[in-house]
């Protein structure tokens, strides 16, 4: 008798399991009708670029033979001038480059010292646009530490 007890209550509680379950799985919505002018042009979109890996290996091209590519550095012009005869080789028309000033960052040199209560070099890395430290430098009054930058 106990075992059929357990069983019932087993199954009930599987039962109620189940159509917890049911009700808290969402219910599938109706698509927006804007949609479905897209969904062609996207299907063929997606078509092309699971069906090549022409573009990816372009991209492979691109970031392993020329490497990072920051502004007013050669690596920057050997992938212009790539990107010019991939073009053309293409088949593309009209294919040139246009002189574009953009300003770039150059490193100087950067230090940090504590000074005070006994000087101590520190490693630092300055960073390019950020806010250079005051001439007098930082002070920490609390830890009796002060602090002074310099960048050139």
């Amino acid at each position: 008798m106990r075992g059929r007890v357990r069983f019932g209550l087993a199954v009930s509680l599987l039962a109620l399991a189940a159509v917890t379950l049911a009700a808290q799985t969402p219910q599938p919505t109706a698509k927006p009708a804007w949609l479905d002018a897209y969904r062609d042009p996207a299907a063929r979109l997606i078509g092309e670029a699971v069906s090549s890996t022409f573009a990816w290996d372009r991209l492979a091209v691109l970031t392993d033979s020329i490497g990072n590519r920051l502004s007013g550095t050669p690596a920057l012009e050997r992938a212009i001038q790539w990107a010019v005869s991939e073009m053309t080789r293409d088949g593309l028309e009209n294919v040139h480059t246009e002189r574009v000033m953009v300003p770039k960052w150059v490193r100087g040199s950067e230090s940090a010292d504590i000074v005070e209560p006994a000087r101590h070099a520190m490693v630092m890395l300055g960073l390019g646009n950020s806010v250079g430290t005051p001439a007098e430098g930082l002070s920490d009054v609390a830890a009796s530490v002060r602090f002074k930058e310099t960048a050139t």
